[in-house]
């Protein structure tokens, strides 16, 4: 009677459960960091913070599923869950951005109604609503133009 040797390799099914615990962790924890105080998320301590903080939650939970040994894909798939961590916080962030602009809103739905009679008025209200809409590229610029300060 021969006795196989043991493979340090955990089944697929602890690799997928590992995959899909971390990044419902990464998930919830984005959404909770994206209520941070605007003041914390400011300082450039903040993403290594939740890049440690995420790091540790996979790590943790890569051993308590017992996977095996880690290894460099692991390690990839870890980093590229916190990269779209950090990116859920970001566009959360804009999202809230967004929703602080009532009137600016409020005033942009006024003129669309108003220049419906024109198309001199249809023209400039477009240019005027692209003017004043954040987008994203200056919601960004918008968030590191303290770093220059």
């Amino acid at each position: 009677m021969t006795v196989a040797p043991k493979s340090d390799a955990a089944p697929l099914g602890s690799y997928l459960l590992w995959a899909l615990l971390t990044l419902l962790g990464l998930w919830l924890g984005s959404l909770a960091a994206a209520e941070v105080p605007a003041s914390w998320k400011r300082l450039l301590l903040f993403p290594a913070a939740c890049g440690l903080l995420g790091g540790w939650l996979a790590g943790t939970l890569w051993h308590r599923l017992q996977c095996g040994r880690p290894s460099r894909i692991h390690l990839l798939v870890t980093g590229q869950l916190l990269l779209l961590a950090l990116a859920n916080i970001t566009l959360v962030n804009y999202q809230q951005h967004l929703a602080q602009t009532p009137q600016l809103n409020q005033a942009l739905l006024m003129l669309e109604g108003i220049s419906q009679s024109s198309p001199e008025l249809q023209a400039e209200t477009q240019r005027q609503k692209a003017e004043l809409t954040p987008s994203f590229p200056k919601y960004l610029r918008y968030r590191v133009s303290h770093l220059a300060d």
